[in-house]
């Protein structure tokens, strides 16, 4: 736990590796894809518990399930019909909790902890909600709601601008939080390509057993 987590829980939704990055299954096969998604969990996971005060994983798989323990993450079965609802009923669970949520996707292979401790430092004391955009495809990548609030999750793509407009309709303190370790997602082939000429070599250290 940082001295600065400002009792944040840190929540990453992950697909079973098994039906994640589909967009990839012309570039990659099954048990390559699989190694990259956790990879890159096992990433997000050490990254956020740099920075924040739990870390909670909210999936549906034993494969994640083992891995969000073994890092010390908190485990949380899915108890929505989507990503967004089940966010949503954990968010719930933080506040009542005393405590605020941040969404975290797994899929980020850059992010580091002092990104995650900028962008709490932009929550003025718990009394600014913050989001953090997608470089591509207008996503939201990160978005701490300090206190309890009836703000939806919309996650999907574009879904920067529809929380922005949200939170503003709510009448909620925004502040916007840019940093390219939370900006950078992987999605695409074109973003791997884009990551490789950043880092030679990236897919083979995020394929492999255990990056």
């Amino acid at each position: 736990m940082n001295g600065d987590s400002m009792g944040v829980v840190a929540v990453i939704p992950i697909k079973p590796p098994s039906q994640a990055k589909s967009r990839l299954a012309p570039f990659l096969d099954e048990p390559r894809r699989q190694r990259l998604v956790l990879n890159m969990l096992r990433h997000v996971i050490k990254a956020a518990t740099e920075a924040v005060d739990e870390v909670w994983v909210l999936g549906a798989d034993a494969v994640t399930e083992e891995l969000a323990k073994t890092e010390g993450a908190r485990w949380c079965r899915e108890e929505g019909t989507n990503v967004n609802e089940s966010l949503e009923i954990v968010f719930k669970q933080v506040w009542s909790a005393g405590k605020s949520p941040l969404f975290l996707p797994g899929d980020l292979p850059y992010v580091q902890g002092e990104d995650l401790r900028e962008l709490m430092a932009k929550a003025t004391g718990k009394e600014s909600a913050v989001l953090a955009p997608a470089k591509n495809g207008g996503g939201t990548n990160a978005i701490l709601l300090p206190k309890p609030s009836e703000f939806r999750m919309l996650l999907g793509p574009g879904s920067f601008r529809r929380h922005l407009a949200q939170g503003n309709s709510l009448g909620l303190d925004i502040a916007i939080h840019n940093s390219p370790g939370l900006a950078q997602d992987l999605d695409t082939w074109e973003d791997v390509q884009a990551y490789q000429r950043i880092e030679p070599g990236l897919l083979e250290r995020l394929t492999g057993k255990e990056a």
